[in-house]
């Protein structure tokens, strides 16, 4: 993940990178047709191209806020995928302990987090970068 400048991945590099993700909610979407996947399964399947290539940009330190179709980001991001998988399967060794589902997703190794309610990747955005700002700040001139 990250680059510093235009893209840090040869095109070769984006499209297997596209391929990663469509392959993976492919095995998702097989999971969920056995009925592994409680509720509605909400795929990124033609997104692909858009995620690799935001995700391709991101440098260290950025986080990604993400909204009810977080799975392609978090394959591009580097999220463990069997943790990914034991999530969505209800697992307590899922990524948010088997709690979060598919859509309501955080990976703080990566910064991202995903929510399923319309409009919440606004809010999400705003709390990481609130989370950057230093807890100590330097003295104000001419404060004691």
């Amino acid at each position: 993940m990250g680059s510093t400048g235009p893209s840090s991945l040869p095109l070769e590099g984006l499209y297997l990178q596209m391929v990663r993700m469509r392959r993976f909610e492919e095995a998702l979407a097989a999971l969920w047709q056995q009925g592994l996947i409680s509720g509605a399964l909400h795929l990124g399947v033609g997104e692909e191209a858009i995620v690799a290539g935001v995700v391709d940009h991101l440098r260290p330190g950025d986080g990604l806020a993400l909204d009810h179709r977080p799975t392609p980001a978090l394959v591009g991001m580097g999220t463990d995928l069997t943790r990914l998988v034991l999530e969505m399967l209800g697992h307590e060794q899922g990524l948010c302990r088997g709690h979060g589902g598919h859509m309501h997703l955080f990976d703080p190794e990566h910064t991202a987090a995903s929510s399923g309610i319309v409009g919440a990747s606004g809010s999400m955005a705003c709390g990481f970068a609130l989370a950057l700002i230093p807890t100590s700040r330097p003295p104000r001139p001419g404060s004691p």
